[in-house]
């Protein structure tokens, strides 16, 4: 039966690495590898992700409209393929969600969305913020909808548009309750489940005016340099246990052996020149903020005269 299951699991990684073959930490296929492998992407100079250090503000970047999201209680299929949790036929949404304004140079239909994660909570997210890394991140990825369908749009440099939420420990998240290993279990690779999702406008932040905006990649092989990132700055919460349904998943390494999925997110990239701009909003918060403590400081160096 083990041998048996040997095969079975050969076939599924076979399947998912039909395209790209990379996972995070061997020597052979790990990220380290990852700008040999692929040097036409994989070593460009707009990789994704990065460490949002300074930003510049733009006012001019509105808030991003999304239409369709409020849909409730909708039937999705999930599925480990060996490299993450990722959700599919969202194309099945009647209405189907779209996305626009923001940064965006266009109208974007939501494709699918996946999670990268640690093995604990002190990482796991692929963007950092001054170097803080959160213990998972989101990924909703969307197409241009200027394009047929989405592999011509990845083929384009304005052709997707991913946006990013970060995920801490807290509170348990009821709209996140459909990750579950015992009702829809996506253990091991190939596995695939559907279930339902509560409200896709319950996965998002609640405040979703405050964002960071640049151009980049895919952060996983072959890393083409065709994404619109929108970096969301308020992160959600997912409780200990809701993250360890994630940490449950299993891949089956290159090496034969089954191993736990986890640190499933590529390192922060040399940003090379590129800008990361703030929403409008943000730099309103900032500067208010700002003044604040300046005007504060000069009406206590006036009263200790």
């Amino acid at each position: 039966m083990f041998c048996s299951m040997i095969l079975v699991l050969s076939l599924l990684h076979f399947a998912a690495g039909a395209g790209a073959k990379y996972d995070y930490d061997s020597a052979d296929y790990g990220v380290t590898t990852w700008a040999t492998r692929y040097p036409n992407f994989c070593s460009g100079t707009r990789q994704s992700p990065v460490d949002i250090v300074n930003t510049m503000p733009n006012k001019n970047l509105g808030n991003i409209k999304f239409d369709n999201y409020m849909q409730n209680n909708v039937a999705v299929t999930v599925t480990n393929n060996g490299h993450t949790y990722v959700t599919s036929s969202i194309s099945n949404y009647n209405p189907v969600p779209f996305i626009s304004g923001g940064g965006l140079p266009g109208t974007y239909q939501l494709a699918q969305f996946h999670f990268h994660w640690g093995d604990d909570s002190t990482k796991g997210s692929e963007h950092t913020v001054n170097g803080k890394k959160y213990a998972a991140e989101l990924h909703l990825v969307h197409w241009n909808t200027k394009y047929s369908n989405f592999s011509e749009a990845a083929g384009k440099s304005d052709g997707l548009a991913v946006l990013g939420i970060f995920i801490e420990e807290g509170e348990a998240n009821t709209y996140y309750d459909f990750i579950n290993l015992t009702r829809h279990d996506v253990t091991y690779p190939g596995n695939t489940s559907t279930t339902v999702i509560k409200s896709l406008m319950g996965l998002l932040p609640s405040r979703k005016s405050f964002y960071r905006y640049y151009n980049g990649s895919l952060t996983t092989p072959t890393c083409d340099e065709v994404v619109t990132w929108t970096v969301f700055d308020r992160s959600i919460s997912l409780s200990r246990s809701q993250l360890e349904q994630l940490r449950g998943m299993k891949y089956f390494t290159f090496s034969n052996t089954i191993a736990p999925l986890v640190n499933n997110y590529r390192p922060v990239e040399p940003l090379n020149g590129r800008v990361v701009y703030f929403s409008g909003a943000s730099h309103i918060s900032q500067n208010f903020f700002l003044y604040f403590a300046s005007f504060t400081m000069v009406i206590l160096a006036f009263l200790e005269k």
